[in-house]
C-alpha cells in the first residue's frame, strides 16, 4: 500500500471523582510514503501543538529516566492515589527514544507537507484504493517532471558544447529534440487538484 494511518498524538485519559474517564482520543493522519506527504482532517496548528507536547514530554522522560504518574481519585470511596515516579528499564528507555525520533519526524512532515481535507478519514476509509491510486500517480507525475527537466538540461548542455566547438548549432538542436517529452494523463486527478471537488467519479469525495 502507498499509504497508512499514523497516530500523531493521543489526548490523556482522565478519571474523574466518580470513576468516569474522559479523553483518550487519537489524533491521526495518513502518511503517503510515495511522496513523503501527510493528509488529514485536523488543522495543521492543532496537530503541531499536540506533537510538540509529545516531544516535550518524551524529552523530559528520557532526561529523568522515567515517568511520573499523576495522582488520581480511585474507587467508589474517592480514595486519592498520589503522584508516583516510575523508573524506565532499558527497553522502556529505548522505546521512548524511538517514539521521540518518530514524533520529531512527524512534526517536520506535518510542517512541510501536510494537506487538510474535510472529512478526510471518512473518505479514506471508504475509498482507500482510490486514494492510493492518486498517491501513486502523483509520484509518477513527479518523476516524469524530473526526467523531463533533466533531459532539457542535457539538451542545453549539449548545445552549449556544440556552440563551443563551432558545429552546426541548428542541426544539433534539431537532432536533440526529436524524442518528445513524456506526458502525463492517466485519467486520475493529481495532487494539484482537490479530490473532494472534482466532477470525476473517482470516489474521493464525501
Amino acid at each position: 500500500m502507498a499509504s497508512k494511518y499514523i497516530t500523531l498524538w493521543t489526548t490523556p485519559t482522565v478519571r474523574g471523582p466518580m470513576g468516569i474517564t474522559s479523553g483518550g482520543e487519537n489524533y491521526r493522519a495518513v502518511y503517503d510514503s510515495k511522496n513523503n506527504a501527510y493528509w488529514g482532517q485536523h488543522d495543521q496548528k492543532t496537530l503541531l501543538n499536540g506533537i510538540q507536547n509529545v516531544i516535550n514530554t518524551l524529552t523530559k522522560q528520557i532526561k529523568d529516566g522515567g515517568t511520573t504518574t499523576k495522582g488520581q481519585y480511585i474507587g467508589i470511596g474517592n480514595m486519592y492515589s498520589p503522584d508516583r515516579f516510575v523508573k524506565f528499564n532499558d527497553q522502556q528507555l529505548q522505546e521512548a527514544t524511538q517514539r521521540l525520533a518518530e514524533s520529531q519526524k512527524y512534526f517536520e512532515g506535518i510542517t512541510n507537507n501536510y494537506t487538510k481535507f474535510d472529512k478526510f478519514e471518512q473518505s479514506y476509509d471508504q475509498y482507500r484504493g482510490d486514494w492510493d491510486a492518486l498517491f501513486n500517480q502523483t509520484f509518477r507525475n513527479t518523476r516524469i517532471e524530473a526526467d523531463n527537466a533533466a533531459r532539457s538540461a542535457k539538451i542545453k548542455e549539449d548545445n552549449e558544447q556544440a556552440k563551443a566547438a563551432n558545429t552546426n548549432v541548428s542541426g544539433a538542436v534539431e537532432s536533440l529534440a526529436i524524442k518528445p517529452n513524456k506526458t502525463k494523463g492517466t485519467g486520475l486527478k493529481t495532487a494539484a487538484d482537490k479530490p473532494g471537488t472534482t466532477p470525476f467519479k473517482s470516489g474521493l469525495g464525501i
